[in-house]
């Protein structure tokens, strides 16, 4: 089915179509009001009070153009049924029933009641601001203004507008009965299964991207929707969808397999990097002792997967470099083999300046490319054998409970309060600094994966802001980064600190994997 951008532009028409109707009743009571004030500019009471029929029979234009948006549902339903005739259904589903009938007449009495409760709103609100003005003498030139910030807002904006409130209904409403008529319809066929179509636009929200394309069960649907996101709007997933002023449709499919993210072998044990992927300088930093840390995290074997597929699909590559990687002499030495395992992974040149910081800091990563670089000195004692898994996840479990209990080791101050958190997770792996290397590794992947997942994700992590550690209260990427690194490491932990960062921060690395985009502009 291909009708969504029929419906998109039914949409953006009745939005305009309202928008016009607004401007023209805001004009005649502006205008009429301009004809009855005395020779002085002001309104009488008496007066303002004689206006309120003269009010009630401009809204009628309103009213009027509303009820014209609501006919033109029956193209909806048009539309619809030509194509849902071309599925694999029984010829009875095709065509319209009597009881089809009835339920177009409710659903579109449903919708013109939205617009009913705007009119008469503002209809009180409009009659209430003509009668104080007349009270308080306010002169035309400012009652005109108030008139506007009422109904357009062109002048003077107060909150939400009559426009602003008309031209969303005109908008949902066309979503919405289209996404009620179509889930109708195919229940009565007895299908189950619905695609999430539609168009991305600059402010699509980040909900609507991971599932744009993808096919669910009506259960499945309703799992999914349960969940919080920007932006999204109470109700039946089928009728709000995205939320607000969303774009996208639900269509409904006949015998094709539910989507699901590809799947590792269960009895495959996922390689994070490889000789492929990673530069090491020294020969004692054995990538394969940092997969066997991971694959043996108690409890992240999907989590292992995911950040093998993610690490995998978008060719991230993975620098070890010494401490003295600072001195322009050791760079130079080191350089050209780094260059050389990144183009053969990602297939590009890497800047000149990408790893200009890492004489500073224990790790760093771009936006704009694809690679991680992380301090691993053997002269620290940097040893991957010598992990200790047991202790990387009973330092995320600590770290997150001194967060939730006040009770860590660094005083973060925020204006008269205070916080007492851990510094970061790689810092409160204490004296084992093999530990700190494999939380630093994954506080870097954070980085790479909200690039590739959403160009706000630190706003979309972060929306509860709930404290984690010093470092993540520096901002919003650093947030995601330490977020990530505890979910990657003990997701029991996490979900118990607080259940929907750690099921945002699934669905975040789900829309990473699926991602054909980098998000090089990041909204923080």
């Amino acid at each position: 089915m291909s009708r969504n951008p029929f419906i998109e532009r039914l949409a953006d028409q009745h939005e305009a179509q309202i928008r016009s109707t607004l401007n023209n009743l805001e004009a005649d009571i502006i205008s009429q009001i301009g004809k009855v004030t005395d020779d002085s500019g002001v309104l009488t009471t008496k007066i303002s009070i004689e206006l309120r029929n003269d009010i009630r029979r401009y809204m009628e234009q309103y009213r009027i153009q509303a009820d014209t948006l609501v006919r033109d549902y029956d193209q909806i339903v048009n539309s619809f049924m030509e194509e849902f005739g071309e599925l694999n259904i029984p010829d009875k589903f095709k065509s319209l029933t009597e009881a089809d009938l009835i339920t177009i007449n409710q659903l579109k009495f449903q919708s013109f009641s939205g617009f009913e409760e705007i009119a008469n709103r503002y209809l009180t609100e409009i009659n209430a601001n003509v009668y104080q003005n007349a009270i308080a003498g306010k002169p035309f030139n400012e009652m005109v203004k108030d008139i506007r910030g009422l109904i357009t807002g062109d002048v003077d904006r107060r909150g939400r507008t009559m426009a602003g409130y008309a031209s969303q209904i005109a908008h949902d409403s066309v979503m919405q009965f289209d996404g009620q008529f179509t889930v109708y319809k195919a229940k009565e066929a007895g299908l189950d299964k619905f695609k999430y179509t539609g168009t991305l636009v600059r402010d699509s929200r980040d909900h609507c991207r991971l599932h744009l394309g993808k096919t669910y069960t009506e259960e499945r649907i309703r799992e999914i929707w349960s969940g919080n996101w920007a932006g999204k709007s109470e109700g039946d997933p089928f009728i709000v969808r995205g939320g607000y002023r969303c774009r996208h449709t639900w269509l409904p499919i006949v015998d094709i397999k539910e989507d699901e993210i590809p799947e590792v072998p269960e009895e495959d044990i996922p390689n994070i990097l490889n000789d492929k992927n990673t530069f090491t300088y020294d020969k004692n930093i054995n990538v394969n002792e940092f997969n066997n840390a991971l694959n043996n995290l108690e409890g992240q074997q999907e989590v292992t997967k995911k950040i093998f597929q993610f690490i995998n699909a978008k060719n991230i590559t993975t620098l070890y470099l010494p401490r003295s990687f600072s001195r322009k002499t050791v760079r130079q030495k080191y350089i050209n083999n780094i260059n050389k395992v990144y183009k053969n992974n990602s297939n590009k040149e890497l800047p000149n300046n990408a790893l200009i910081k890492i004489g500073r800091l224990n790790g760093v990563t771009s936006k704009k490319e694809d690679f991680i670089a992380i301090f691993a000195d053997p002269k620290e004692k940097i040893d991957f054998s010598k992990a200790n898994i047991k202790e990387l996840q009973n330092n995320v479990e600590k770290a997150l409970n001194e967060a939730k209990n006040n009770n860590g080791k660094y005083i973060l101050k925020r204006g008269t309060d205070k916080f007492n958190l851990a510094w970061s997770l790689s810092h409160a792996q204490g004296s084992n600094l093999t530990n700190g290397r494999i939380s630093t590794t994954l506080h870097e992947l954070g980085h790479q994966v909200h690039y590739w997942a959403t160009n706000k994700a630190g706003d979309y992590a972060r929306s509860l802001s709930k404290k984690i550690t010093v470092l993540g209260e520096t901002n919003d990427k650093e947030y995601f980064a330490e977020l990530f690194s505890a979910y990657s490491l003990n997701k029991k932990a996490l979900k118990e600190f607080d259940e929907e960062l750690h099921d945002r921060m699934e669905e975040l690395l789900d829309m990473a994997i699926k991602s054909k985009n980098k998000f090089t502009s990041i909204e923080f």
